[in-house]
């Protein structure tokens, strides 16, 4: 019950704020607010990816990587930009986050390498081994989760901009209706999202955990994590609508 808690309240809390930077903010900083809070959700997610946990929802009990939980932050904020700022603009804002996240993986394997502190200051080993524990991953894990990223995430906003287009050029005149925005939103984010996860789980849980986990238990790891997602999915449309809604009047890029 928390878990839907703490979605609900963060999903309602981005939709406004989203929605508050491009109405505010468009041609300013409201694409770098949006990129950087792409880029947050991404380095959080990439730091729970190496961990399988457990989630019993709506009554099915699943196994999947915890960055699960996080999919709808990503889902939701990449929508928001590629619906204002159009295809361009995520590819580049897909590919920043993309660095962003190498670039602290890099660092982290840098300090990783240097002498602790604890160590001469004669503080058992332990604290060593918690901090290597939550912050070094293993390179393979890392490959995986970018490699994912990139390629389900470059396809997600492919479709959704290709649907976006078309739609737009047929139906432009009753594009401000509830109704009809209703029904665009529904057809393009669950399209594009869904997209997103099959592809995401195809290549993130093979390349990261083929030969090192039990075979029989990938299967299971690749339909929790996509069962986690489409009642993810689900539960984001009223989010994405409501954005949608909100920035009816706000000039948007269809390329």
């Amino acid at each position: 019950m928390e878990l839907w808690a703490y979605w609900t309240l963060g999903l309602a809390a981005a939709t406004l704020a989203g929605a508050q930077l491009v109405r505010r903010h468009r041609d300013t900083y409201g694409y770098p607010a949006l990129v950087g809070i792409y880029v947050a959700f991404i380095l959080v997610s990439n730091l729970l990816a190496g961990r399988l946990v457990y989630y019993e929802i709506f009554g099915v009990e699943v196994v999947t990587a915890g960055a699960t939980l996080v999919f709808p932050f990503v889902a939701q904020v990449v929508d928001m930009v590629n619906e204002v700022y159009g295809r361009r603009a995520t590819y580049m804002a897909i590919l920043v986050t993309l660095v962003c996240n190498v670039v602290a993986s890099v660092l982290v394997w840098h300090v990783s390498f240097e002498r602790p502190a604890l160590e001469v200051m004669e503080v058992p080993p332990v604290y060593e081994e918690a901090w290597r524990f939550f912050m070094l991953q293993a390179p393979r894990i890392v490959f995986a989760s970018y490699l994912a990223f990139y390629v389900a995430n470059t396809l997600d906003a492919k479709v959704f901009a290709d649907l976006k287009r078309h739609f737009y050029a047929r139906y432009r005149e009753a594009y401000r209706d509830v109704r009809t925005i209703t029904l665009f939103v529904l057809a393009r984010s669950v399209a594009s999202d869904l997209v997103n996860m099959v592809v995401d789980s195809l290549i993130f849980f093979p390349t990261a955990y083929l030969f090192t986990f039990p075979l029989e238990a990938l299967p299971e790891a690749m339909l929790g994590g996509a069962y986690v997602k489409v009642v993810a999915t689900i539960l984001m449309q009223p989010f994405l609508i409501a954005y949608r809604v909100l920035i009816r009047d706000v000039r948007r890029v269809v390329d």
